[in-house]
């Protein structure tokens, strides 16, 4: 293999590695918020009930995304005011 191979190689590895810590961090605070949100941040069943179903929700996204083609311009992120206004009602 030229040299070349092996470098590209390496910045892929950085790359998505990068990527797959962005992707974990937004599945940790995203809870999280959610939890203080819903005021359940003591009751560990809660919280990780909230974790599961976040877990289960991205995983089924990913897979909707890998057959059908992602078309939403929102982030994770952009529906977490929404949530938090769902809650107060």
């Amino acid at each position: 293999m030229p040299d070349w191979t092996h470098c590209l190689c390496r910045i892929s590895f950085v790359v998505d590695l990068q990527h797959y810590l962005t992707v974990l961090a937004g599945q940790i605070v995203i809870p999280l918020l959610v939890a203080t949100m819903l005021c359940v941040n003591d009751d560990k069943v809660a919280t990780s009930q909230i974790f599961s179903t976040m877990l289960f929700v991205c995983g089924m996204a990913t897979l909707l995304q890998a057959l059908v083609g992602s078309r939403s311009v929102d982030s994770t992120y952009s529906l977490l005011r929404r949530t938090e206004i769902l809650i107060q009602l």
